[in-house]
């Protein structure tokens, strides 16, 4: 036998169980990695936002807070690959939330519906020499049909059967069905992620895709409006014979 063999004591294995324990968590963290659903460890996905108001407040699972600075911001943020809560807040308009599940390796890029809770604008009168054209083509502004529909990029946009409908490259999606009638529809400020619409007493805006929470909020309530796009950042309405711009 040999007496120079030594046994390692059994402390040695429990401190070397201890560094393990401590230090593998720590070397995973500083490679990218984290604790998704379900116990499961995966690299960080990201969320990519664009943000066209300075002073938005973008709150993430209710805690980690972000403030833009500048217009048209874009923020990238790296989160676990598990669901989050995202909330977009910003003073006289309305919040915007979504929950997204965020992928490992993946980015998701998001841009939020914003809408003022207290739409400004001014009354359009006989004397302004683009009255009349303005008054002619609300009263002919319809809704796009399904053989004519509105269409940015991948996305076309129709009323059917009094149900707003969306084809997003292959996928239908009906994307609401007002119990009113429904008279104009167009895409929310000029972009493709939204669409507003006018029906009963008011205009609304709403997203298409319904991921998470599908965001509705009122653009203008009067009594039946008719409205048609102004510019990116406004809207002509026609309501009970009174004619204006409404900034929205």
């Amino acid at each position: 036998m040999n007496n120079n063999v030594k046994i390692l004591q059994p402390k040695y294995f429990f401190y070397g169980l201890v560094v393990v324990v401590i230090f593998t968590p720590i070397a995973l963290y500083s490679l990218g990695y984290r604790l998704g659903n379900g116990l499961r460890v995966g690299k960080l996905g990201y969320l990519a936002l664009s943000i066209p108001l300075p002073e938005t407040t973008i709150y993430i699972d209710e805690s980690e807070k972000i403030v833009t600075t500048k217009e048209n911001e874009e923020v990238k943020v790296s989160l676990s690959p598990k669901e989050h809560s995202i909330i977009i807040s910003r003073q006289s308009y309305y919040p915007w939330k979504k929950n997204l599940e965020i992928q490992s390796k993946k980015t998701i890029n998001v841009s939020p519906m914003f809408v003022s809770q207290n739409p400004s604008g001014s009354i359009i009168t006989k004397n302004d020499p683009e009255y009349w054209k303005i008054y002619n083509a609300l009263n002919k502004n319809t809704y796009p049909k399904k053989d004519l529909p509105k269409t940015d990029g991948n996305i076309s946009i129709w009323v059917e059967n009094n149900t707003v409908m969306a084809r997003v490259d292959e996928r239908i999606i009906e994307i609401i069905k007002p119990v009113e009638e429904v008279r104009n529809l167009e895409f929310y400020k000029n972009t493709n992620n939204a669409v507003i619409y006018s029906s009963g007493k008011g205009i609304y805006a709403i997203e298409i895709d319904k991921t998470g929470t599908q965001n509705f909020m009122p653009v203008y309530v009067g009594e039946k409006p008719l409205f048609i796009g102004a510019d990116k950042g406004s809207i002509y309405v026609l309501d009970v014979g009174t004619l204006m711009q409404v900034i929205i």
